[in-house]
Parts: structure tokens; C-alpha cells; sequence
């Protein structure tokens, strides 16, 4: 079930929430697999405030898209 155009409902928090944690997760795990000299330690360092901002822009992202999409899922009323 979709929310109204212009509104958000408790599960398009919910889902929003879930899609922050796993965006800032796979964020993290490719920083930690991408750099240079990658060695099994590297997954223990986490830069909290990338990982936040990711998780933040995950998030937004996701509420953004329903925020502009009608009912019947459809963004900006497109057909």
C-alpha cells in the first residue's frame, strides 16, 4: 500500500530506515574491499561519519521517491 502524493506514511519510514542501513553496509564494504592494499583488517575500520552520511543519503533518497509518488506507485503521476 502506497501513501497519498505529497505524504509518507509509518511503513514508508520503516522501509526507508531499512534501505539507509543496508546502503551505508554496502557502502562500507566497498570502501573496505576498494582500498588500496586491501587486508582483512580493513573491514574493522569504520569512518562513521561517511558511513552516516551514506545512511543519510540512502535514506532520503528512498523517502524522496515516495514522497513525489502517487497511490498506485506511480512518480510524479507519470503513467
Amino acid at each position: 500500500m502506497y501513501s497519498d502524493f505529497f505524504s509518507l506514511n509509518v511503513r514508508d519510514l520503516l522501509k526507508g530506515f531499512v534501505v539507509a542501513v543496508i546502503g551505508a553496509a554496502l557502502a562500507w564494504l566497498a570502501a573496505a574491499v576498494n582500498k588500496p592494499g586491501f587486508e582483512l583488517g580493513d573491514f574493522l575500520t569504520i569512518d562513521w561519519v561517511v558511513l552516516g552520511k551514506y545512511a543519510l543519503t540512502a535514506g532520503l533518497a528512498y523517502l524522496s521517491k515516495n514522497l513525489f509518488s502517487t497511490k498506485d506507485g506511480k512518480f510524479l503521476g507519470s503513467v
